[in-house]
C-alpha cells in the first residue's frame, strides 16, 4: 500500500505522545495496524526490551472494531513472513502471528477486567468476580431504590418525607434511577468539593453561577442560531439613515450583543443587559422606514429576540427558587448516597461488577497504589487507543497514568472530533482536542480514499459555508484521492409545505422506494465502485442504506419498500421485538406462564405453531365457555374446518407447560425443535432473516441463563424491558453483500461504516424538548433538580434552566457532527430528503437557507466548479422496477405435515389490527385518548442517548386517568345507582397524594354530572348492559380487533371519552361506532339503533344513528383504504 506523507509520519511517529486526527475515509484502521507492524519492525524504538506483541495494548471502541484489527494483523503478519528472506525473520513473524488471539486488543472494558482480575488478590477480591448482565445490574439498582425509598419512609427520614410531599414513589424513583445508572459521574462531581447540607449547596451554586454563565457564552458562540441572526441583521445595514430611531437602535444593539459573543468578548454581557433593558419591546414607529423592510427587520428582530429570551439571557437568580431547588437536590443526594450503598452492598455479596464498575474500579486502584500503577505500565511499551474522540474523562484519566509512569507506554492515539457522537454515553470531544494540544507535532491527516470527488466536494462545500462544526474544527474540507465522475451524484428530494408530517414521511418513503428501484433496475442503474477499486458496476439492494437519526419514523418506510417488494434488513430501532417470529415466540412463552392469557394465547394459535384459521378462532370464541376455557377443556366443535390442528397445539401447549420450569434457553430449544419452525420460516420470503432473528432470540436466551435469574418469567420481564430501553434491538445482523437486501440503520449503527449508495430521510426533524426532566446533570460542575411549584407543577431554578441549556446547546453541536458522520457514510452517491418550510435550524433548515432549495424546480441543477445537486420534487416517474428474483414454489402441506406437527397457514399472514389503527390508516385525525397512548409509545422509542423514564412516568400517569374513568364506568351498579369503591380503585392506580386528591375531585364531578344528565337515565333504565365487550371482525385479509365499552338492551353502543371534543374527530368517532356496529351485526346478526358517545370531562354526549346503508358506505371505505396499505 502506498501511503502518504501523513500517513507515513502517524506511522513512523517516535514521540512519547503522538496525536493523530483522522477524518472519515482516511485510512485510520490501515495506519493503527501498519504502525504495529513498525514498531515491531523496528528494535531500536523498544529501549533494550525483546519486541513483542505482547507488550503493545490497543484499545478499540467495540469488540467488532477489536476482531477486525486482529484479522487485519493476522494477514500483514502472514505477508510480512512471505516476503522474508532471513529465517529469524520469518520465525519472529510466525510467532507474532500465533500471539494475534492472545493480543491486548480490545475495549476499554475489556483491558479494565483483565488489570482486575490479574491483581484481583493484590485488591483483596474475588478473582472470580463476574460481570453482570444489564438486565441483573438494572433489577439490582431498581430493588436498591425500593429498598431503599421504603425503608427511609417507614423511618421518617426528613430527605424522603420532604420529597414524598412534592413526587409521586414513580418520580421519586425515576430520578434516582438514572443518578444510579451513571452514579460514578454523580459521585465524581462532589468528590473534590463535598457538600453537606442544602445551604452549603446554595452558597455554591452562587458562586458558580457567574462563571457557568460566562462558560456558556464563550460556547455559544458556535451555535447556529448566532452566525445566522448575526447575519440576517447585517443585510438591514443602511436601510434606516437615523441612527436614532428606535428600531434602528434596537437592530444596532443587537448587533453588537452577537458580535461580542461570536468574539468571545467578556463585554458581551454588558451588551445582553443592555437588550433586557431596553429592546425586549419591539413596538416601534415605521417613520422613516419603508414598510417593506420595517416589515422584514421586524420578523428578524423578532426571531432573534425570541432566541436570545429563551436562550441567551442569564436566567433570573431568584433566592427562593434558588433555595428549594437546592433543598430538593440535597434530598436526592442524600437517598442516592444510601441507596448507592445498597447497590455497592448488592455488588460486593455477589461478587460482581457492571461495565462502569470495571472502568472506575481500575482508575481507584491506580490512584491509590503508584506501585501496581507502574508494575502495570511496565509491562507494556506502546498503548494505542482508536475513536479517542469517543472517550470520557475516566477513560483518559487510565490512559495518562500509565503513560506519565516512568519507563512507561507511549501514548499513540487517533481519532477525529468531527465524528464525535456519543455525548449520551460520557464521550467528551473537547479531551480529544486537549489531547491533540499536547503534541506539537500532531498529525492531520486529511485526505479521503472512501468518497468519491463528486460527492465528498458537495460534502465540503456544505460544512464550510454552514461553519456547523466550528466548535471542534475550523473545518476546511477533505482532500479526495479517487478520480472524479463529473457527473451529478447527490440527489435532494423535497416534500410540499401544505403537506402534514405523516404525508410528507409517506411522500419521503414513496419517492426512496421507487428511486431505489430505478437505482437498481435496467437502463436507469446507478453505477457504482466495483471491489476492485477501479471498475464500475449497476447497483444492487445490498449497495444501498437509508439512515436515521431516531427510529420512530422508520415504519412508514418499511411500508414503502415491503409495498415496492424491494428486501431490507432492519439494523436499528425496535424492529427486532416487532418481527412476527419474535412475537409469536414471545406470545408462547406468556401463555406457557398464564394459561389463561387470551391475548397470548391467541397469537399462539394464529401463528404457525398451531396454524388455526380466522374461521376456526371464531367457533372457539362462539362458545358459552369463551376461548381459553374451551382450548384448555378439550371442546371439540363439529363446526372446525381443522381440529386436527387444534389438538396438536393442544399437546404443543401441554408439552411446554410441563417444562415452564426449564431455563429460557433449554425450552426455547425445546419449542422450536417440537415444532421445525425455523424450516418453516425459510420457506417464506427473507426467510434467512427471519430464521437469523430467532437465532439471535436464542443467543438472548441462552445469556440469559447464565444469570442468578434463571426462570422463564425473569425472561418474559426481561425481553419486555429491553422492548422498550432506549437502545433498542436491531434485527440479527446478517452479512449484507451477497443478500439482496437494503440496509435499514441509525447513524450510530452505521459509524465506522461505508455504503455506495446513502439515503438520508427525515432531515427536517426538531430536537426533542427536556423540558420533563426533573434532573439535569452537567459532568463539569454539578446537578439540579426541580421543584414543585404546587398548582404549577414542577419549575426551574436559575440555577437549572443555566445547566439545561448548556446541555441543549452541546447536543445541538453534536448533531452537527451526526450529520457529518451521516453524510460521509456514502461511498458513491448521495441522497437527501428536504422539506420545503423546514425549522430554521433543522438539518433540512440548513440545507434550504445554503443553497435556497424551496426555490428550485424540478430537475433543476446545482453545479459547483466540483459537484452537483439535483433537485426532485416529483415521484420517480417509472413504475418500480424489481430485479429478477426467483420464484419459490408453494409447500407442499403433506411434505410439511410429515416434518412437523402443524403446518404453516398462509391464511394466518393475514394482519390483525385494531380499530384506532384502521381510522389511522383511513386518515382520520387522533383522538385525544389515542393520541396519549401514542405519545406513551414514543416516550420509550429508539432515541441514540436520551434518558424518556421521567416522560414516560408523566404520559403513563394521563393514560391512567382515562383507565380510572373506564373502570368506573366498568363496574358502576347502574339499576342499583352502587359505585365500586373509589378510594380503592385509586390506590390501585398507583397515584400519588396530590394526584390521588385531584383526581377524587374531578371525579366525583364527572359522576353528579353524569347522574344528572339524560344518559342517565337511559343506563339506570336499562334491561342488559354488556361492558368491555372484545371482539374480533374479519374484514377482507384482515382482523379487526377491538373492545366496545358498553352496549345497552344489545341495540345502544355506548363509547366513553375522556378529554374535550373537537370538530375534527367527529366524523372518526362515527366511523368508529359504524365499525362496532358491524361486528355487532356479523357477530350476533342484531343491527344496534343507534352510537352514543360520553365525554366524562364535558358531561355531554353525542348520537349517531345506526342504518345499513350507513354501514355498507363505511365498510365500502374501509375496503378501499385496506387495498392501498
Amino acid at each position: 500500500m502506498n501511503f502518504t506523507e501523513n500517513q507515513k509520519k502517524a506511522i513512523q511517529a517516535n514521540r512519547p505522545v503522538v496525536g493523530v486526527s483522522a477524518g472519515a475515509g482516511s485510512g485510520k484502521t490501515a495506519i493503527l495496524v501498519e504502525r504495529i507492524v513498525y514498531l515491531l519492525s523496528n528494535h531500536e524504538l523498544w529501549g533494550g526490551v525483546q519486541p513483542g506483541l505482547n507488550r503493545i495494548a490497543a484499545i478499540t471502541f467495540t469488540d467488532k472494531a477489536a476482531a477486525e484489527m486482529k484479522a487485519r494483523l493476522r494477514r500483514r503478519f502472514k505477508q510480512e513472513v512471505q516476503g522474508c528472506a532471513h529465517p529469524d525473520r520469518m520465525l519472529f513473524w510466525r510467532s507474532m502471528e500465533h500471539q494475534v488471539e492472545s493480543a491486548h486488543i480490545s475495549t476499554i472494558h475489556s483491558f479494565c477486567a483483565a488489570v482486575l482480575r490479574e491483581n484481583a488478590l493484590h485488591f483483596n477480591r474475588d478473582p472470580d468476580w463476574k460481570v453482570l448482565k444489564e438486565v441483573e445490574a438494572a433489577r439490582a439498582i431498581e430493588g436498591a431504590i425500593t429498598d431503599t425509598l421504603n425503608a427511609l419512609l417507614e423511618q421518617n427520614d426528613p430527605s424522603a418525607c420532604r420529597l414524598a410531599l412534592q413526587m409521586s414513589r414513580q418520580e421519586i424513583k425515576s430520578v434516582l434511577k438514572k443518578m444510579l445508572l451513571n452514579r460514578w459521574d454523580y459521585l465524581a462531581v462532589w468528590e473534590d468539593m463535598p457538600v453537606e447540607s442544602a445551604d452549603q449547596l446554595f452558597d455554591r451554586w452562587e458562586k458558580s453561577f457567574p462563571l457557568l454563565y460566562r462558560s456558556f457564552l464563550q460556547k455559544l458562540k458556535h451555535a447556529p442560531q448566532l452566525d445566522y441572526f448575526l447575519s440576517a441583521l447585517q443585510e438591514f445595514d443602511g436601510a434606516s439613515l437615523n441612527p436614532s430611531d428606535v428600531r434602528e437602535k434596537a437592530r444596532a444593539s443587537y448587533i453588537r450583543a452577537l458580535t461580542a459573543i461570536k468574539l468571545g468578548q467578556e463585554d458581551s454581557e454588558i451588551f445582553l443587559n443592555e437588550i433586557n433593558r431596553d429592546f425586549l419591546d419591539l413596538r416601534h414607529s415605521s417613520k422613516g422606514w419603508d414598510k417593506e423592510l420595517f416589515k422584514a427587520l421586524g420578523v428578524v428582530l423578532g426571531q432573534t429576540r425570541d432566541w436570545i429570551k429563551e436562550q441567551v439571557l442569564c436566567p433570573e437568580r431568584l433566592y427562593d427558587s434558588m433555595m428549594r431547588s437546592a433543598e430538593n437536590t440535597f434530598d436526592f443526594w442524600v437517598l442516592f448516597r444510601k441507596a448507592n450503598e445498597k447497590v455497592q452492598q448488592i455488588r460486593n455479596a455477589t461478587a460482581s461488577l457492571d461495565f462502569d464498575d470495571m472502568i472506575n474500579e481500575t482508575l481507584y486502584f491506580l490512584k491509590s497504589d503508584p506501585d501496581l500503577c507502574r508494575r502495570i505500565a511496565l509491562s507494556y511499551s506502546f498503548l494505542l487507543i482508536d475513536e479517542f474522540q469517543d472517550t470520557d474523562s475516566r477513560q483518559l484519566s487510565i490512559a495518562r497514568m500509565l503513560a506519565d509512569v516512568a519507563g512507561g507506554p507511549s501514548l499513540f492515539y487517533v481519532g477525529d472530533a468531527k465524528q464525535s457522537i456519543y455525548l449520551f454515553r460520557g464521550a467528551d470531544v473537547s479531551l480529544f482536542n486537549g489531547e491533540m494540544g499536547r503534541d506539537s507535532h500532531a498529525v492531520s491527516m486529511q485526505d479521503n480514499f472512501r468518497t468519491l470527488p463528486d460527492v465528498l466536494h458537495f460534502v465540503n462545500d456544505f460544512f464550510v459555508r454552514s461553519n456547523l462544526l466550528s466548535s471542534v474544527e475550523a473545518y476546511g474540507g477533505m482532500a479526495p484521492q479517487r478520480t472524479p465522475l463529473k457527473e451529478c451524484r447527490v440527489e435532494c428530494f423535497i416534500t410540499e409545505s401544505k403537506e402534514n408530517v405523516e404525508m410528507r414521511r409517506r411522500a419521503e418513503a414513496a419517492f426512496i422506494a421507487g428511486r431505489i428501484a430505478e437505482m437498481c433496475g435496467g437502463e436507469t442503474a446507478v453505477q457504482v465502485r466495483c471491489s476492485n477499486d477501479r471498475d464500475m458496476r449497476p447497483a444492487s439492494y445490498d449497495d444501498i442504506v437509508l439512515l436515521f437519526r431516531r427510529g420512530s419514523q422508520i415504519h412508514f418506510f418499511e411500508s414503502a419498500l415491503r409495498a415496492a417488494r424491494i428486501p431490507y434488513n432492519r439494523i436499528a430501532g425496535e424492529g427486532f421485538f416487532k418481527r412476527r417470529e419474535v412475537l409469536d415466540v414471545i406470545a408462547m412463552l406468556k401463555w406457557v406462564l398464564d394459561p389463561w392469557d387470551e391475548e397470548a394465547m391467541l397469537g399462539v394459535l394464529r401463528s404457525p405453531f398451531v396454524g388455526l384459521s380466522d374461521e376456526d378462532l371464531m367457533s372457539l370464541a362462539r362458545t358459552e365457555k369463551g376461548l381459553a376455557a374451551s382450548f384448555h377443556d378439550d371442546t371439540s366443535d363439529p363446526l372446525l374446518k381443522h381440529p386436527e390442528r387444534l389438538a396438536q397445539g393442544r399437546l404443543l401447549f401441554r408439552d411446554l407447560y410441563r417444562r415452564r420450569e426449564w431455563s429460557p434457553a433449554r425450552w426455547l430449544d425445546r419449542l422450536l425443535s417440537l415444532t421445525c419452525y425455523e424450516s418453516v420460516l425459510m420457506d417464506h420470503r427473507m426467510g434467512l432473516q427471519r430464521v437469523s432473528n430467532l437465532r439471535k432470540l436464542r443467543k438472548m436466551a441462552e445469556n440469559f441463563s447464565q444469570t442468578d435469574l434463571d426462570v422463564l418469567t425473569a425472561f418474559v420481564e426481561y425481553l419486555e424491558e429491553q422492548s422498550v430501553r432506549e437502545m433498542k434491538e436491531g434485527e440479527a445482523e446478517l452479512q449484507s453483500k451477497g443478500m439482496g437486501a437494503v440496509t435499514i440503520m441509525t447513524v450510530h449503527k452505521a459509524k465506522g461504516l461505508e455504503f455506495p449508495v446513502v439515503f438520508l430521510p427525515d432531515l427536517d426533524v426538531g430536537t426533542r424538548s427536556d423540558t420533563r426532566d426533573k434532573i439535569v446533570f452537567f459532568r463539569d460542575n454539578d446537578f439540579a433538580v426541580q421543584f414543585s411549584g404546587g398548582r404549577r407543577g414542577f419549575e426551574d431554578s436559575g440555577f437549572y434552566q443555566l445547566l439545561r441549556r448548556i446541555n441543549r446547546l452541546d447536543n445541538q453541536l453534536e448533531l452537527a457532527r451526526i450529520l457529518y458522520v451521516a453524510m460521509t457514510r456514502a461511498r458513491d452517491y448521495l441522497v437527501l430528503c428536504s422539506q420545503a418550510d423546514a425549522t430554521l435550524f433543522t438539518w433540512a433548515g440548513i440545507l434550504n437557507r445554503m443553497y435556497a432549495l424551496p426555490d428550485r424546480a424540478d430537475g433543476e441543477v446545482l453545479c459547483d466548479d466540483n459537484w452537483q445537486l439535483r433537485i426532485r420534487r416529483e415521484q420517480p416517474i417509472q413504475p418500480y422496477i424489481t430485479p429478477e428474483r426467483k420464484e419459490y414454489p408453494v409447500p407442499d402441506e403433506d411434505r410439511i405435515l410429515a416434518r412437523l406437527q402443524s403446518p404453516a397457514n398462509e391464511e394466518q399472514a393475514k394482519r390483525c389490527i385494531s380499530v384506532s389503527a384502521l381510522l389511522d390508516i383511513m386518515g382520520f385525525g387522533e383522538d385525544q385518548e389515542e393520541a396519549k397512548r401514542n405519545e406513551f409509545r414514543e416516550a420509550s422509542e429508539f432515541s441514540e442517548g436520551e434518558d424518556s423514564s421521567a416522560l414516560i412516568v408523566k404520559r403513563a400517569a394521563a393514560m391512567d386517568r382515562g383507565t380510572l374513568f373506564h373502570r368506573i364506568f366498568e363496574l358502576w351498579d347502574f339499576k342499583k345507582d352502587l359505585l365500586p369503591p373509589l378510594d380503592e380503585l385509586i390506590h390501585e392506580s398507583g397515584l400519588d397524594f396530590r394526584e390521588a386528591k385531584e383526581f377524587r375531585a374531578t371525579m366525583e364531578e364527572a359522576i353528579a354530572v353524569f347522574r344528572r344528565s339524560d344518559s342517565w337515565r337511559l343506563f339506570s333504565g336499562a334491561g342488559s348492559i354488556e361492558r368491555e365487550m372484545p371482539f374480533l371482525l374479519k374484514l377482507d385479509d384482515c382482523l379487526l380487533k377491538g373492545v366496545i365499552d358498553a352496549v345497552i338492551d344489545q341495540r345502544i353502543i355506548v363509547d366513553y371519552k375522556t378529554g374535550h371534543a373537537h370538530p375534527d374527530s367527529r366524523e372518526r368517532y362515527r366511523t368508529q361506532v359504524m365499525l362496532y356496529g358491524a361486528a355487532l351485526w356479523k357477530i350476533r346478526g342484531i343491527l344496534p339503533a343507534k352510537g352514543l358517545l360520553w365525554y366524562v370531562d364535558q358531561g355531554f354526549s353525542e348520537e349517531f344513528s345506526i342504518c345499513p346503508a350507513d354501514l355498507e358506505e363505511v365498510m365500502r371505505c374501509v375496503s378501499l383504504n385496506l387495498q392501498k396499505c
